[in-house]
């Protein structure tokens, strides 16, 4: 990489080393020497995006799983779509979120985490009786799934407090 940073490929295969090694940081180091060797590569993109939302850097996450997963020519894996909402929703990009979401109902995705998200998404945007509606209709699905719960209570919580829907 010294040598030659302008190739196209040690750039990627460091970049994939480190992160088998778990070493995000070097991982995301070598992503970005990649990309700027080839900036429009969603799919560099995608696993940039994807370390980011393992080491935390839920904004930078969401920016480079937006490239990657919209009009994206690979079917993504449910993971990183979940971490791409919840990179909005750790950012407080709710409208964001809820985009991504309609994304994935666009392909039939129905899940309980995508419904716990949806309602949540709602929820952080001040519209709990949609919310509601959400997260009791997958709750009839999946009973006693711990996120559909968590947030349910949230949303009674809220209600409970009064605050305006």
């Amino acid at each position: 990489l010294q040598t030659n940073p302008r190739d196209r490929v040690l750039p990627m295969v460091a970049a994939r080393f480190h992160e088998s090694r778990g070493s995000e940081a070097a991982a995301i180091e070598s992503y970005d020497l990649a990309l700027a060797n080839a900036p429009g590569n969603r799919i560099w993109h995608r696993q940039r995006g994807m370390c980011h939302y393992r080491n935390g850097n839920f904004k930078q996450a969401a920016a480079d799983l937006n490239v990657a997963l919209t009009r994206s020519p690979v079917q993504p894996q449910m993971a990183e779509f979940q971490a791409w909402v919840e990179s909005y929703l750790q950012t407080g990009q709710y409208s964001a979120a809820e985009r991504a979401l309609n994304l994935m109902a666009a392909d039939d995705v129905h899940t309980p985490e995508i419904e716990m998200l949806r309602g949540l998404c709602r929820l952080r945007q001040g519209h709990s009786s949609e919310a509601a509606e959400i997260i009791v209709s997958a709750l009839v699905e999946w009973p006693q799934h711990a996120g559909l719960r968590r947030v349910a209570g949230m949303i009674e919580s809220q209600n409970e407090t009064g605050q305006p829907d």
